[in-house]
């Protein structure tokens, strides 16, 4: 995984703040791992595989978003969301 996605905050539909990326891969919230990147592949906090991982995005199988990683604080201040 590249080390500049360390920090970086993850957001899910709607511009929900899900948890902030970790050096271990992982996306916690609070302390706790909701999400695991493993192999390009997106896993849930019970280990379930979700979908897959690339370019910051993880999407669902089928296709949807389940999180996004962005830089900063504030989910305003990227671009691309409004």
């Amino acid at each position: 995984m590249d080390t500049s996605l360390v920090g970086m905050n993850a957001y899910g539909t709607n511009g929900v703040h899900l948890g902030q990326m970790c050096s271990d891969r992982c996306i916690r919230k609070d302390g706790v791992v909701i999400f695991r990147i493993i192999d390009f592949k997106v896993y849930s906090m019970h280990s379930q595989c979700l979908g897959r991982y690339a370019n910051g995005v993880g999407t669902h199988w089928g296709g949807g978003v389940i999180f996004s990683l962005l830089e900063g604080d504030d989910l305003n201040s990227n671009a691309g969301w409004s």
